[in-house]
């Protein structure tokens, strides 16, 4: 039953998120969207990695990309392990890890590497902005967008 609310609540987002072109048959089929991010009131251009996937009724956002828009320093030290600094905090994100270093008690989870860019979740991006003291995202499902 839980489910089938799931998919059920995914389809209702899809159909008011999508155009007239997706219809309410593609509707059912789509996993994922792209979102807009928008931070501090302005948007930021995410070079298509911002989408809000409807599997897992999360969205994920390009880890550089808005921190670095928050004015948040983000660095590789090594292959395996990411640096992000803000105002004398420092998180290490260990990216040799399938969960990054962030065990989240069964949070749906999406978190990938591509090419330079860490693509991660908005619930563990929301637990490096807690630590860092940053507040947190929010999504948006009905207008497709998340917030900071």
């Amino acid at each position: 039953m839980k489910n089938f609310i799931a998919y059920l609540f995914a389809s209702i987002i899809l159909l008011m998120c999508g155009t007239e072109s997706d219809g309410i048959l593609n509707a059912m089929n789509i996993q994922e969207k792209d979102c807009s991010v928008i931070v501090f009131g302005q948007e930021v251009n995410t070079d298509g990695y911002a989408k809000i996937d409807y599997k897992i009724l999360n969205a994920k956002i390009p880890l550089f990309k808005v921190m670095n828009e928050m004015g948040v320093y983000v660095e590789w030290i090594n292959e395996h392990e990411i640096l992000i600094s803000y105002e004398g905090k420092n998180y290490n994100l260990d990216v040799s890890d399938p969960e990054f270093g962030i065990p989240l008690d069964g949070a749906r989870q999406a978190r990938e590497i591509i090419g330079n860019e860490i693509v991660i979740d908005v619930t563990a991006f929301n637990h490096i902005l807690r630590y860092l003291g940053l507040g947190e995202m929010t999504v948006d499902f009905i207008r497709c967008c998340v917030y900071i």
